[in-house]
């Protein structure tokens, strides 16, 4: 621990984004155990965790992702950053800052949050995200001065399926450039958060997580995990169990990457290139079957055991209709069904 507090002081990077916050929300059920958490973000006005910094240790932390010497200062008396790569075009550059600066701070425990697509083999032009996320990992693990680092790598979310919303929830219909038969085992992005949070415990030695056990500690030392969902699923069967979630059929079709990409485009709040592009070349893996795998590290390292999709579904439920209500606010839903629309020879499933 920090040489002043008796209990631990974290960092958590990318607090603007959903993974960050939640990682956020699951310490703040451990907080008494917590002497303070910072949650760096680059516009407290949009931060997801926004709610959490009226909290007594939990601070929210505005700054440019490229001064040093401010995110120097921040992690001045850490224990423990997480890395959380920000969905952002520049999100490859903001890790690579934040792992120096994590070094330069002599922080002594980390976590690398990856992709799981990077267990696959070499990267091609199709794979430009794989090839940064590998060298990020590569950069991580060798990196001096972290004593104990733990890389993780996270499966596609099963969140992702809210960037559909308006054509799952108007058009009755799950636009996927996957086929009908390629399968993945989708990430629910609350799990994750959970699993984050608790591995953090499990690094600092908290007594709660560990059991008193150090050698529990030396489990996760310099190892990478995977965490993906329970089951691998291909589109047709998510479909089917969102159609069940939400009370009626819902078709899956099978779309080209560029349609794919249309759709993306249209949706609003505007995403990213970048994550445009990552969620594209993940569908490329996913319908090459080289996503068709799953990790049972959630159990076995931290005893966590993920939901079926239809539990994810069903918490997804709200928020698909909360989406498609934004989208109709904002012309996200005119423009993703007239991409639709264009695709009407494509077989539905």
């Amino acid at each position: 621990m920090s040489s002043t507090n008796k209990f631990p002081t974290v960092l958590i990077t990318s607090c603007d984004g959903a993974t960050g916050s939640s990682i956020a929300n699951h310490l703040a059920k451990c907080d008494d155990r917590i002497h303070e958490v910072r949650m760096l973000c680059q516009n407290k006005d949009e931060a997801h965790a926004h709610l959490l910094s009226g909290s007594r240790n939990f601070k929210l932390c505005q700054v440019n992702p490229t001064d040093k010497d401010a995110i120097k200062q921040l992690m001045q008396g850490v224990d423990l950053v997480a890395i959380v790569p920000p969905a952002r075009h520049n999100k490859f550059d903001v890790a690579r800052t934040m792992l120096s600066c994590t070094i330069d701070a002599q922080v002594p425990n980390a976590i690398l949050l990856s992709w799981c697509g990077t267990h696959a083999g070499e990267s091609t032009a199709k794979t430009t995200q794989l090839a940064k996320f590998k060298d990020l990992e590569q950069a991580f693990m060798a990196a001096d001065g972290i004593h104990n680092k733990v890389t993780v790598r996270a499966n596609w979310f099963a969140d992702n399926l809210t960037t559909y919303a308006t054509l799952i929830v108007h058009n009755k219909s799950l636009p996927l450039p996957v086929g009908t038969s390629a399968k993945i085992a989708p990430l629910d992005s609350d799990v994750l958060g959970m699993a984050l949070a608790k591995l953090m415990g499990m690094m600092l030695g908290d007594e709660k997580v560990t059991g008193g056990d150090s050698k529990m500690v030396d489990k996760v030392k310099n190892q990478t995990l995977t965490f993906t969902g329970a089951t691998p699923m291909s589109g047709p069967d998510m479909a089917r169990e969102l159609g069940k979630a939400m009370g009626c059929e819902i078709a899956f079709k099978d779309v080209t990457l560029d349609q794919a990409k249309q759709v993306l485009c249209q949706t609003r709040p505007k995403l990213d290139e970048s994550e445009i592009d990552a969620l594209l070349e993940t569908y490329t893996l996913w319908k090459d079957g080289i996503m068709d795998r799953t990790s049972d590290d959630l159990m076995q390292v931290l005893g966590i055991e993920h939901p079926k999709f239809d539990v994810s579904a069903t918490r997804l439920k709200p928020l698909l209709f909360s989406f498609a209500g934004a989208q109709g606010e904002t012309g996200g839903m005119a423009g993703q069904q007239k991409v639709m629309a264009q695709t009407e020879g494509v077989k539905t499933k």
